[in-house]
């Protein structure tokens, strides 16, 4: 089967030219189906063969603040899918996530692993890794943070098999650079691991694939999670830590019928 990389990001932005105005960290809208609007077809890139996708932090990078939001972005998807799909989408290893001592690969050196066994089991030794990058050495010079997905061919969607991520800390979150919202970036990114695309793109649009500008769009495009970008004000980035129906919709599509849920469904 042909193995792709793909390499998703969130960007900052200096100005606050566009706002996505109306989200509300405080957002409680939950729902269990699948919700796509008839734009984002194209939205859905992949997922992971199972629920409970094993997570980690790279050992001795992250302070013990920086882990606790880490842990609960982790713990906003996984209340909602325990809710949803009936299971946690994610693995964190216990109620602290478990450091993982394993060396940021080369994007070629990580697709050539799997987090799967032939077997179609986790395999226990390995995990999804988030990095902090001191140094960034990116082809996305203003991105916050990069998602790197491993996946191959499948039915009815493009099989993940493994993963990493990189939090820039070059460019942001220290003294003198713009400072984002920790936990709203991974949320961000985790919802990258499990196959979201954004919710709109910053360029013209394209079929399946609504433009952010355009003036008639699905506000809830604009203020989901995985809206593309982050914007600041006084050198501090938006919270954005809730997923909306819009970013729980599409996750449903994506893992409903592989869920305890989906399968107690057809049964």
């Amino acid at each position: 089967m042909t193995q792709r990389i793909f390499i998703l990001a969130i960007v900052g932005v200096q100005a606050l030219g566009l706002c996505a105005c109306g989200f509300s960290a405080e957002d409680n809208v939950l729902t269990r189906e699948c919700v796509i609007g008839p734009d984002q077809g194209a939205t859905l890139m992949g997922r992971f063969p199972r629920m409970k996708i094993p997570i980690a932090v790279a050992a001795g990078q992250f302070s013990g603040d920086e882990a606790r939001d880490i842990e609960n972005a982790v713990q906003t998807w996984n209340s909602f899918t325990r809710v949803s799909l009936g299971e946690e989408i994610f693995d964190m290893g216990g109620s602290s996530i478990r450091e993982s001592s394993v060396a940021k690969p080369s994007n070629s050196r990580l697709c050539s692993t799997s987090l799967i066994d032939s077997r179609g089991e986790w395999v226990t030794t390995r995990q999804v890794v988030i990095y902090k990058s001191g140094t960034w050495n990116s082809s996305i010079p203003n991105a916050i943070a990069v998602t790197a997905v491993c996946r191959s061919g499948g039915s009815p969607f493009n099989r993940s098999y493994m993963a990493s991520m990189d939090l820039n800390y070059q460019n942001f979150f220290v003294d003198g650079r713009p400072i984002p919202d920790l936990r709203s970036i991974v949320t961000h990114e985790l919802g990258h691991l499990l196959g979201l695309d954004h919710s709109c793109t910053g360029d013209s649009g394209r079929n399946g694939f609504p433009s952010c500008s355009d003036s008639g769009i699905n506000s809830d495009y604009l203020n989901a999670v995985m809206f593309p970008s982050v914007f600041f004000n006084n050198g501090l980035g938006e919270v954005r830590r809730a997923l909306n129906i819009n970013d729980q919709g599409r996750a449903n599509c994506l893992y409903q019928d592989i869920s305890p849920a989906g399968q107690q469904q057809f049964d």
